[in-house]
């Protein structure tokens, strides 16, 4: 823990009890415990959002891939409906001269 052997943390602890008085020993270790479980919470919170933010670039990413083939199919589906399109367009406008050229005449009257 922190570099310091157990010999050096029981001197460590007598100095400071020493030096604050065993009166206040009590006081002070609950503040380095609710010290310690804040920090302990704020890194489980910062973790859980560094989670978070991954998980949502990759459902980002999937989405956008979803959204590009979804865009590739669609212009592939509007090309092919726009030169079927086209095609009846030529074969109405080729039929429509064909009828232009066999139309009787109105003077045949038999």
């Amino acid at each position: 823990m922190f570099g310091i052997g157990g010999t050096e943390l029981i001197v460590l602890i007598i100095i400071i009890a020493v030096l604050i008085g065993p009166d206040q020993i009590p006081g002070i270790m609950k503040g380095v415990s609710k010290f310690m479980k804040e920090v302990s919470g704020a890194r489980a919170d910062f973790k859980r959002s560094v989670d978070e933010d991954e998980t949502l670039r990759e459902i980002k990413s999937t989405v956008l891939e979803v959204k590009k083939g979804v865009e590739d199919q669609v212009n592939s589906v509007t090309a092919g409906v726009r030169e079927d399109i086209e095609k009846i367009k030529k074969s109405i406008d080729e039929d429509s001269q064909k009828n232009i050229g066999n139309k009787p005449s109105g003077n045949d009257h038999t």
